[in-house]
């Protein structure tokens, strides 16, 4: 998949903004080809302590932000790349009219979601480190029901949950649309 994102990166570009940029996989790589400025923001304090260590010497600046609320990412850039955030974030809308606006004129914003076929059941078992069979948090998109009994089991019945409700509520009826790509 990073070579699939990397191929989307115009070879003008002279500035990457990496939105969730987790472990900084995608950042590391690009270093390795050319010299361009990057910046890599992520929610988590893990994923940033090891994508600062992943980017030693690169001179990828990586730092935590909350993507959600943060509406200046610092500055334009060339590229603006968010690869399977999207699916978390509780108003999407939002987040890619903020990512459009942290691009130069003619810039490329490329995001990437899981595609119709990621079994998002096993996501939510991986975020919440359940130990149960894979078997019960599979095909979540059987019923309604299911989807959100899965959110529930996973993040509990707070405010986080019920925004993830709404996220999946969309994705399901973009899922209905056949206009649901990977990229």
């Amino acid at each position: 998949m990073i070579e699939d994102v990397l191929s989307q990166v115009p070879e003008s570009a002279r500035s990457i903004l990496d939105l969730g940029c987790g472990t900084g996989t995608l950042l590391s790589t690009m270093a390795k080809r050319r010299q361009v400025k990057m910046v890599g923001l992520d929610n988590s304090d893990s994923m940033v302590a090891l994508a600062r260590r992943k980017l030693v010497g690169t001179g990828a600046l990586v730092r935590k932000e909350n993507l959600e609320s943060k509406s200046d990412w610092g500055g334009q850039y060339d590229c603006v790349v968010s690869t399977n955030v999207l699916y978390t974030i509780s108003d999407p809308l939002s987040f890619l009219c903020r990512a459009k606006d942290s691009l130069v004129a003619n810039g490329k914003l490329v995001v990437v979601t899981p595609g119709s076929s990621v079994d998002n059941g096993l996501i939510l078992k991986a975020h919440c480190k359940d130990k149960r069979d894979d078997s019960f948090w599979q095909n979540p998109h059987q019923s309604a029901e299911r989807e959100r009994r899965l959110i529930r089991e996973a993040l509990g019945e707070g405010e986080l949950a019920e925004s993830m409700w709404h996220v999946a509520t969309i994705n399901s009826l973009i899922l209905k649309t056949k206009a649901f790509h990977f990229f």
